[in-house]
């Protein structure tokens, strides 16, 4: 009778798309913006906008936002920024402004509403609007600091962070300035008895006079 084939067990994929980043400025300002095609709105970090003082104006309507892996955050105002993102492409993009662990984020309805519509490439970490733009992003970086910039400020604001520097104790080039100092060359040379390159096995001869020290119970 036949033999069924077997389907061959592979390793499990990852589920999670890979995050793209983008490089945008405005001003002579330059953020770091997260391309998330699953978010509603775009979003920009209240503290950028602190920062660069940028004008905002207020919601009609507040909303909490829930990010992942992060807390709920209530928006309550918004801003349009011109955000450069090649040499010959800058589009007014509305922000909802935020407390958030990302500097700025561009979500769906951009990609939506622009036209003509962006074709977003994850393998390639590319943005294409239309024939003319191609907007080259890259990937979260595997090396990530312990606190982002503005994980490090809010620290700063709550009197949640110090300051510890740990200087480093290169000993072959300390022992090595000692050894050349002349004058330390003369104090080992003229007690070579007290300071032997290597300590006796065994202990020393019978002296003349016993010293003691008195220990007190």
């Amino acid at each position: 009778c036949p033999v069924e084939d077997e389907t061959p067990l592979l390793p499990e994929e990852a589920e999670n798309e890979p995050l793209m980043y983008v490089s945008g400025s405005f001003k002579g300002h330059t953020i770091e913006v997260l391309v998330d095609s699953g978010a509603t709105a775009s979003y920009i970090n209240q503290e950028v906008v602190k920062r660069f003082k940028i004008p905002t104006s207020k919601k009609k309507d507040p909303e909490v936002i829930a990010f992942a892996n992060d807390h709920p955050a209530l928006c309550t105002q918004y801003c349009h920024i011109r955000l450069r993102l090649t040499e010959n492409y800058a589009p007014v993009i509305q922000f909802n402004v935020v407390q958030m662990k990302f500097e700025a984020i561009i979500g769906k309805r951009w990609l939506a509403r622009t036209v003509p519509q962006p074709i977003v490439d994850l393998a390639k970490y590319t943005i294409q609007v239309g024939p003319d733009v191609l907007v080259q992003g890259y990937p979260e970086s595997t090396h990530k600091p312990l606190l982002s910039a503005m994980q490090f400020k809010r620290r700063l604001e709550k009197d949640q962070a110090y300051l510890c520097i740990i200087k480093t104790n290169d000993q072959s080039s300390s022992e090595s300035s000692l050894s050349q100092n002349p004058e330390i060359q003369e104090i080992l040379s003229s007690y070579q008895d007290v300071f032997p390159d290597k300590l006796p096995d065994e202990l020393p001869p019978p002296r003349a006079v016993d010293h003691r020290i008195e220990l007190i119970p």
